[in-house]
């Protein structure tokens, strides 16, 4: 899957990458996204937090190079890994979500409203190696928890900052990662 040069407005949601009926596998090895600019702004639905990236299945390597992401709605993600279960939803319809690397390379994300989100989010009952991010501006002027949170029962192994200006996030990792390691150079 490649997604590339992409510049726009979304009002919900951008892009919803993960199986969708119920038996299926959700196999997509490989997914490249490359030079996205997209600008959410007058949010039209209630039921679900709006996001720019929705992301489940079975993927070996996320990368994810030259982000630009603009949202004033309160509840907003960047990236939201999920197995695509409903919140509550707990009868395992939909395959398990396993993604092996998640690499950003160059994401900028700035929220000049005094919101709490968290830009990524992990949850349900899935399993992430590693998340690197890297030569990355992300900024908010609320007071926001983390930058990432990890929903347990979700897993992820490995989280890897390198070279990350943030501005409004108390903590970097809220949750549970078996490794944290911050690089600035």
């Amino acid at each position: 899957v490649s997604i590339k040069n992409v510049f726009g407005t979304i009002r919900a949601f951008g892009f919803y990458i993960n199986q969708w009926t119920g038996n299926a596998k959700g196999l997509f090895k490989n997914i490249s996204i490359e030079n996205v600019f997209l600008k959410h702004k007058d949010h039209v639905y209630d039921y679900a937090r709006p996001f720019a990236f929705f992301l489940g299945g079975f993927i070996d390597n996320l990368t994810v190079k030259n982000l630009s992401v603009e949202s004033d709605h309160k509840d907003f993600n960047i990236f939201r890994v999920s197995n695509g279960a409903a919140p509550g939803n707990n009868q395992g319809w939909w395959s398990p979500t396993h993604i092996k690397n998640m690499v950003f390379d160059g994401v900028y994300a700035v929220d000049e409203n005094d919101n709490e989100k968290d830009w990524f989010h992990v949850e349900d009952d899935i399993d992430v190696d590693r998340i690197v991010i890297k030569n990355a501006v992300l900024k908010t002027a609320g007071k926001t928890d983390g930058l990432l949170y990890i929903d347990e029962p979700a897993r992820v192994g490995e989280v890897i900052l390198d070279d990350v200006t943030t501005e409004g996030f108390e903590n970097l990792v809220v949750g549970k990662c078996g490794k944290l390691t911050v690089k600035d150079n």
